[in-house]
């Protein structure tokens, strides 16, 4: 018998995907998924379908309510949004998981959040939205890089209005 080494191991335990609505004059929206291990799963967004054409520029933000639970925010009220998400739990060693919230300051083009140390090479930087009160799109748009092992930048190119935004880090073994 042939001895091929090591196998290799699956790297994901799971994926979902799903969709969370947040009806009108709402401002928070909830999706059921089989239960995760939060330390071991990220959270992309696949984009916002607003049925409301005066909706606020900002998309919103998703983050884990809980092991089985998404939440979609948004700070506009009006038209029903339906937001596209995955989570993917990863079977691998995952050394850390890094999650949270920042902001942009009215005027402000880039922010510089301080994170515990990873190694670059061995992680994955996941923007989950970003929420505005203004009506320019321009001002949401904007960026996130993992400029080094203990900082996250988020930068735009125009300032504008005040924006918050979630971001998500996982870093493998």
């Amino acid at each position: 018998m042939t001895d091929f080494g090591r196998r290799p191991t699956v790297l994901t335990a799971s994926v979902q995907h799903g969709r969370v609505t947040i009806n009108d004059f709402m401002t928070e929206g909830l999706a059921t998924i089989d239960e995760v291990d939060l330390d071991k799963s990220i959270l992309y967004m696949l984009g916002v379908d607003a049925d409301d054409s005066m909706s606020n520029a900002a998309p919103g933000k998703l983050d884990f309510f809980s092991a089985t639970r998404v939440r979609a925010t948004r700070i506009d009220m009006f038209g029903t949004w339906v937001f596209g998400f995955q989570v993917v739990e990863f079977n691998c060693a995952i050394k850390s998981v890094q999650r949270g919230e920042d902001a942009f300051e009215a005027g402000e083009k880039s922010v510089e959040i301080t994170i515990t140390a990873v190694d670059k090479a061995k992680s994955i930087l996941s923007h989950l939205g970003a929420e505005d009160a203004s009506s320019w799109p321009l001002r949401v748009t904007f960026s996130l890089e993992l400029t080094n092992s203990t900082t996250i930048t988020a930068r735009r190119n125009q300032s504008g209005d005040a924006v918050g935004f979630g971001y998500e880090l996982l870093e493998f073994t």
